[in-house]
């Protein structure tokens, strides 16, 4: 299957929000030169899963390693934006997400396959924890929580998790469907993508007003 122009998008929006918290790096603050880390790992296994196919080998083993470190190092990430109140119940998410993969991939999941289990249990867990941590930035803020980069972060897992539920669940029927009906899946997917990294390229523009912490979008 030809990748149509709306792949390419996905696919250089997908960098943007590495590209962005470069540019910005003196300004980030420490959770945010964190995240620049991930989307660095990010972008590099995006490359790999280019590069690897033309080398004539199976390149679907690396979403399955990527997929849990992405899940793990938001989580982490949440645990020092929200303090000691969230981080036992972050870290039981942790444990017992990272044996049920375990489990999954000694019974259910095979590397040369999509990962469907673990990643459609992620996409669910991500979805209640951003749900959750919205709510309270919502609760606490005494401005506008458009000025606060956890806000864009945590909206743009919100997208990415609740966009991706549907299409985990249906992996395997989707590769299944006709030519058309697998484009309009993707397409779909890298819809998703799209707005999901345009919102993480917003959080990394923000940066700090003053010492309490406050944001405002990078002028």
């Amino acid at each position: 299957m030809s990748v149509p122009i709306l792949g390419y998008v996905a696919i250089f929006v997908t960098i943007l929000p590495f590209l962005a918290a470069l540019v910005r790096i003196q300004y980030l603050d420490a959770e945010q030169r964190l995240l620049l880390l991930m989307f660095a790992v990010g972008v590099l296994n995006m490359a790999l899963q280019i590069i690897i196919p033309y080398l004539g080998y199976y390149n679907l083993f690396l979403a399955h390693f990527y997929l849990p470190f992405e899940f793990l190092f938001f989580l982490w990430i949440f645990s020092r934006w929200f303090g000691t109140s969230p981080q036992f119940v972050l870290r039981l998410i942790s444990v017992l997400f990272v044996l049920f993969w375990i489990v999954s991939h000694l019974t259910l999941e095979r590397f040369v396959e999509p990962a469907q289990y673990t990643s459609l249990v992620s996409k669910i867990l991500a979805l209640g924890v951003t749900v959750f941590f919205l709510h309270r930035i919502s609760a606490d803020s005494e401005e506008s929580i458009l000025k606060d980069s956890r806000f864009w972060f945590l909206s743009g897992l919100l997208v990415y998790s609740s966009g991706g539920i549907l299409f985990s669940a249906l992996r395997n029927v989707i590769d299944k469907l006709p030519p058309e009906g697998i484009d309009f899946a993707f397409s779909a997917h890298w819809i998703i993508s799209i707005v999901s990294n345009s919102l993480y390229v917003i959080g990394f523009l923000c940066k700090p007003r003053n010492s309490g912490g406050q944001l405002e979008l990078a002028r």
